[in-house]
């Protein structure tokens, strides 16, 4: 219901939802021209409450909504997590890529405390995923790896700034 509500909202065509099973929350968009794939972690779905769950969907309804799930989907397709392809992600879509979707979220929703207290928990509980692999990284909404010292250009925002963020609103 919550999904169908932020569709008709936002004018997105309902995308097709797959859970993937693991104690980790998490969640993944990709697009093409037509359809959209959200795929959720049954730790972030189980342990969330209605309107955190609420902010996670409009960030991802959010991506699509503005082409950069397409983009992103596109360009991992074609170049993989190349130099290249880390380069055009971050020149087309910003180095502010996940602040920017979070604030469409919050457009969509009017409610910057629902998305705030996912991340939050999100970040307490973890959205690491040991089997995700590498190319996949820039479609989820949180970093599914540690955060490294070579971060690439690109490279999701940590919770916390994005949480900074969402609390001066």
């Amino acid at each position: 219901n919550l999904l169908e509500g932020l569709c008709v909202t936002s004018g997105v065509a309902p995308p097709s939802v797959a859970l993937v099973r693991t104690s980790a929350m998490n969640a993944l968009v990709a697009a093409d021209r037509e359809h959209a794939q959200f795929v959720l972690t049954t730790g972030l779905v189980e342990q969330l409450g209605r309107l955190e769950l609420e902010g996670v969907l409009a960030n991802l309804l959010g991506r699509v909504k503005d082409g950069s799930a397409r983009y992103t989907t596109s360009v991992l397709g074609l170049l993989g997590p190349s130099a290249r392809g880390v380069k055009l992600l971050a020149s087309h879509l910003g180095e502010q890529r996940s602040v920017l979707s979070d604030l469409a979220a919050v457009d969509l929703t009017r409610y910057p405390p629902g998305l705030i207290a996912a991340l939050s928990t999100m970040g307490e509980h973890g959205t690491e995923l040991a089997d995700a692999p590498a190319l996949t990284a820039p479609l989820w909404l949180a970093p599914v790896a540690p955060a490294s010292g070579d971060a690439p250009v690109g490279e999701l925002q940590p919770l916390s700034l994005r949480i900074a963020v969402l609390s001066e609103l």
